[in-house]
């Protein structure tokens, strides 16, 4: 599975991200490269770590893995965008390193990562994404994930 996150103005933007297409970086968006961090499950475990809400509450959240497109409802799975909630961008882009690498400790050892991935990685990984979600704040932008299979 590749998984990319990607930085847009806008859902409408974001959702220009079209299968077959090479996804994001090749249509000029600016991407981060993620392997094993789905943003449905993953990310949600992480605002839940980083942020403190409740998983229950991040699943309400309407920005919280929300489709771009219709190709689930049509049952093609070829690809798919969905958005990244605006609380985990903003919770990224003002953490510091000593939290980023406190938070890795504990998401490492959550159920989806255990084995996968090691603390040391993640806490790589949350840096370049606190850097990241920091650009789309300060351009006034929305994160959001493009994946396929």
């Amino acid at each position: 599975m590749i998984i990319e996150y990607y930085i847009a103005k806008d859902d409408a933007e974001a959702a220009c991200v079209e299968p077959g297409m090479g996804g994001p970086e090749r249509q000029g968006f600016d991407t981060l490269s993620a392997k094993s961090i789905d943003p449905c499950v993953a990310l949600g475990t992480l605002e839940s770590i980083l942020t403190g809400r409740s998983f229950d509450e991040i699943l309400a959240d309407p920005r919280q893995c929300g489709s771009l497109d219709d190709s689930e409802e049509m049952g093609v799975v070829e690809a798919s965008a969905v958005t990244v909630t605006d609380t985990l961008r903003d919770a990224l882009a003002s953490a510091n390193v000593p939290r980023l690498q406190d938070v890795a400790k504990v998401w490492a050892d959550t159920d989806e990562l255990s084995g996968v991935v090691t603390p040391e990685v993640l806490g790589d990984f949350l840096k370049m994404f606190s850097d990241f979600a920091h650009g789309a704040v300060e351009k006034g932008e929305r994160l959001y994930c493009w994946w396929t299979l």
